[in-house]
């Protein structure tokens, strides 16, 4: 234990270096006004405008809200680097570490400027400048601000806070103000963050009497990951778990198989990273989105055929260390005696998704279909499987029965088999059981496989090519590439019929 004997040298952070190594924390653009509008949620604001003012290098970013606002002493403690993430917070808290307003800000600008007031209190100002810190090798927090921040400001009722960025080096430097090109990407960057902030504060946005989130005056309408109010999303009865003394509610999700959306539907549904990405466990902490699809690392790969699975994880704030919740609040760890219970959660889920997801590639297989409607079967043989086209689809059939075959229905054909491959189905039987796929012809007798090669040696012949040249395109032609003991013993067999 420390006593007030021992001899000790204070070591204070080396203030320019130090701030400019918190601008590396990892933030993008998306993630660090999240960790703004945080602050205004943690506020009870109701209303929040984010603006974004082009003006080339000039260009600026504020976040406005009606919240509680700050007296002048809490102003100055929000302005601190840091806070003991091991204090009891406030249940509603979506703060941990005391440093997102300020690694956020510096993650994107040079200058962050707070202006905010409460009920009975004035309006009061304070900023970081990096290049002022800099030039000082001070810790030092301006009482002045901008006059932008000023206009900014200006926008605040009764109570509420406005933070501003300002000298946005990492998104505008170097542009120009006139540049329709370099407007444009500030303008694309604008599209992205209403995309980011609609998936992470859905359900803020829901609610009834909810939060009016707005950029640029515009409303963020939420985006629903789960599709929780279509009427064929299926949603099985909600399990809770304890975790030291604590709920963690899990709330499984199986989104409808596509051909029950409408386009519209789907590319939504899709979210801001598609719909592969999107799929796993969604973790909220109080209703804010932390992880936006996940496995977690429980053993399963995110794959095409579980894209309809999405899990939500309700954490309480309570237990953010337990769960390993980082600064930018964008991973998550799972605590070691959850982890059989949710992997008990996420393969049920899983196999729930694939059966939706095999719905449309599985009507090749059923045992009550007609299967002249289909224009491809799965066959398997000695567990391999494999694919045929029907030859009893009325189209397959009637160019088969025709001598020679219709140009005209031959084309029609090609078309209807072009646009029938059961892809999903091939893919659920490779990523499921990828030793049960069939190698070309492994199910064919030999004399099948000369047959087919004559013909094509013969069509290559007819073209004018070669016959070494034919049985040189023959050993490089799918499927025969993979076949070359076939194509080795051709020339014997041509020999053989008198074939030139």
């Amino acid at each position: 234990m420390p006593t007030a004997k021992d001899s000790y040298d204070i070591v204070e952070p080396y203030a320019p270096a130090m701030i400019e190594s918190l601008r590396a924390v990892g933030y993008d653009l998306f993630t660090a006004i999240a960790d703004v509008v945080d602050n205004s949620l943690t506020a009870d604001a109701t209303e929040i405008d984010i603006v974004f003012f082009w003006n080339g290098e000039a260009s600026s970013i504020a976040v406005i809200d009606n919240g509680s606002g700050m007296s002048e002493q809490e102003l100055i403690a929000a302005m601190r680097i840091g806070a003991d993430p091991t204090q009891p917070r406030h249940r509603e808290d979506l703060g941990r570490f005391g440093l997102g307003l300020k690694t956020a800000s510096f993650s994107q600008c040079r200058r962050v400027i707070v202006s905010t007031r409460t009920e009975v209190s004035s309006l009061w100002t304070r900023c970081w400048d990096l290049d002022y810190v800099r030039a000082t090798c001070q810790w030092r927090v301006l009482r002045r601000g901008s006059p932008k921040a000023a206009e900014y400001s200006a926008r605040i009722g009764k109570s509420g806070t406005a933070v501003v960025w300002e000298n946005l080096d990492r998104l505008v430097s170097g542009t120009l103000a006139e540049s329709a090109y370099d407007r444009d990407v500030f303008n694309d960057r604008i599209e992205a963050v209403e995309k980011h902030l609609a998936m992470v504060f859905h359900r803020f946005l829901q609610r009834p009497r909810g939060v009016t989130l707005r950029i640029n005056g515009n409303p963020v309408k939420p985006w629903d990951p789960f599709l929780s109010t279509h009427p064929s999303t299926q949603h099985p009865e909600p399990e809770i778990l304890m975790m030291k003394g604590e709920t963690v509610a899990v709330d499984a999700y199986i989104l409808p198989h596509h051909s029950k959306l409408t386009p519209q539907e789907y590319a939504d549904a899709g979210g801001p990273h598609g719909w592969v990405a999107h799929q796993g466990f969604f973790i909220y902490r109080n209703g804010r989105l932390l992880v936006p699809g996940d496995w977690l690392g429980l053993g399963i790969k995110k794959e095409e055929h579980y894209k309809l699975a999405r899990i939500r994880i309700d954490l309480p704030n309570t237990l953010d260390a337990l769960w390993g919740l980082d600064i930018k609040k964008s991973t998550a760890r799972v605590p070691v005696e959850l982890k059989e219970s949710l992997a008990r959660i996420g393969r049920a889920t899983r196999e729930k998704a694939v059966d939706i997801y095999r719905h449309r590639g599985s009507v090749l297989g059923r045992a009550h279909a007609e299967e002249s409607l289909f224009v491809w079967q799965q066959k398997v043989s000695h567990g391999k499987i494999f694919y045929r086209i029907n030859r009893e689809h009325p189209l397959i059939r009637r160019i088969l029965s025709d001598a020679p075959p219709d140009a005209d229905i031959l084309k029609s054909a090609l078309r209807l088999i072009e646009e029938s491959v059961p892809v999903p189905l091939i893919i659920l039987n490779k990523s499921q059981k990828p030793e049960s796929e069939a190698v070309p012809f492994e199910q064919a007798a030999s004399g099948e496989v000369y047959e087919l090669a004559v013909q094509l040696y013969q069509a290559l012949v007819h073209t004018g090519v070669s016959r070494e040249d034919a049985i040189a395109r023959l050993y490089r032609m799918e499927p025969f590439n993979r076949l070359s003991e076939f194509i080795a013993n051709l020339p014997a067999i041509l020999d053989k019929r008198g074939i030139r």
